[in-house]
């Protein structure tokens, strides 16, 4: 790739929590340099992105045209590469400190993503607790 991305955490909440998950509200700031080791240009103004670590439904939210992206993650089958900021910020949020995340998904009880909850839509990133009921 020509740039390196970087993410900074300037706040994190947790919203809510469940049998299903936790959802996790992280304030942003990205970055990107021209290469390993340039100068990173920050962006001014910070995002939020929302993380339900979960096992049922891992998946990360952000506002995006008007409504919400929703990245669902099935770490058994694999993350697509179009995905990867996604998984970082995921993995970091929920699995801080292991090393071995995402490899060891499956021993800490990550389920394969059915094919109806891979494409998700949500009003706010709270109807993530519903879905992952289902």
């Amino acid at each position: 790739m020509d740039e390196c991305s970087y993410t900074q955490e300037l706040r994190r909440e947790v919203i809510g929590g469940g049998l299903n998950g936790k959802l996790i509200k992280l304030t942003l700031r990205g970055g990107t340099s021209a290469s390993t080791g340039s100068a990173i240009q920050w962006e001014k103004t910070p995002h939020d992105v929302y993380v339900f670590c979960s096992t049922i439904l891992p998946a990360t939210m952000l506002k995006a045209d008007g409504g919400w992206q929703v990245d669902v993650l099935d770490f058994i089958n694999g993350v697509p590469g179009i995905l990867e900021n996604s998984q970082s910020i995921y993995a970091e949020t929920c699995h801080k400190g292991d090393g071995h995340f995402p490899n060891d998904a499956k021993s800490l009880g990550y389920q394969e993503i059915p094919q109806d909850k891979q494409d998700v839509s949500i009003s706010s990133p709270e109807d993530i607790f519903a879905l992952s009921a289902k």
